[in-house]
């Protein structure tokens, strides 16, 4: 049953001649640790008490804590077959309760337990000590779970996490070149080659690799934030990629590139474009792998009008994002 304080000193008059036990815990992503201590404490008595650490409480000691709100686990303890009655430290408006030092304080007062339990490596404020000396309410320390904690717990959810996504891009070639502009792969210089046609620099690798990114974060950068950039006159495809790396969490392990083109000839650069990949990407280049086809005059690619460029990225992520 879940009570309120106005009810502490009621359930103390209906139990007056049986022991009552009393233990506080946040209890968040309840465990087999939060269980064993309330097995272990009902067995020390006869009706059983359990405090539910305040949202405000909880996370005062952890900040992204708690995962589940106080409600939440108020109901999970009470549903729990050791518990008899269980109550929410939370903030109370009364005058009594604004002097007091610790909330606890006014739930061992009025409930008068027999045992008050606690946890290793959790301390006892001094005034509880007092009032529970002061009540003859015994202090039993209940040894703990070994290595199972909700800390534990959500450490392992954080345990880096793999997410890829594939990224794809073509442009044809610019036959007149009338401006002048250069055929640019990869951040790299194809010398005596006709260009592709872009608004930007035409990079469509580099623009390959960033739709794979905005796979990842679901932030499109190729579109009308590139639009922004032309405006302001920046074709530089380099700036689209750095502004698609701003919204990833994780670090890109790994990338695998595939080219279709009938011209220019791709093996001879392709060690240049991957030690340039890897100092944009700060990656190495043993985690960058280019491939590239002829297309066999089988599409427009592959007769010779354009260049289409497919991108399988990898991300490893250090931990992940738990929504509420």
């Amino acid at each position: 049953m879940i009570i309120s304080y106005d009810e502490l000193k009621k359930i103390r008059a209906e139990h007056k001649d049986e022991k009552i036990v009393l233990v506080k815990g946040s209890f968040d992503l309840f465990h087999i640790g939060h269980l064993n201590l309330l097995k272990k404490s009902k067995l020390l008595g006869d009706i059983l008490v359990v405090v539910v650490k305040s949202d405000e409480a909880v996370k005062k000691k952890s900040p992204n804590r708690p995962i589940i709100s106080e409600v939440d686990r108020s109901q999970i303890i009470d549903s729990i077959i050791y518990t008899d009655y269980c109550i929410i430290a939370n903030k109370q408006t009364d005058s009594e309760m604004n002097l007091l030092t610790d909330r606890y304080e006014k739930i061992i007062k009025d409930l008068h337990p027999d045992i008050f339990i606690k946890q290793p490596n959790h301390s006892i404020p001094e005034n509880i000590i007092k009032t529970c000396e002061k009540q003859s309410t015994n202090i039993v320390e209940i040894e703990r779970t070994e290595g199972i904690s909700t800390t534990n717990i959500i450490n392992k959810i954080k345990e880096p996490g793999i997410r890829t996504a594939i990224g794809q891009d073509s442009h044809k070639f610019d036959s007149e070149n009338k401006n002048g502009k250069r055929l640019i792969l990869a951040g790299v210089e194809f010398e005596n080659e006709l260009p592709l046609l872009a608004n930007s620099d035409g990079d469509v690798i580099l623009h390959a690799i960033t739709n794979a990114i905005s796979g990842i974060t679901t932030v499109n950068i190729l579109g009308d934030t590139t639009k922004k950039f032309l405006k302001a006159g920046i074709t530089d495809s380099k700036v689209y990629l750095y502004e698609a790396l701003k919204h990833l969490d994780g670090n890109i392990t790994h990338i695998s590139i595939s080219i279709e083109c009938m011209k220019p000839r791709i093996s001879p650069k392709i060690n240049e474009m991957r030690k340039n990949l890897a100092k944009l990407l700060d990656m190495k280049e043993s985690s960058i792998g280019i491939t590239a086809t002829s297309g066999e005059e089988l599409t427009e690619f592959g007769k010779g009008n354009g260049i289409n460029v497919f991108v399988c990225l990898t991300v490893k992520y250090n931990e992940i994002i738990i929504e509420k």
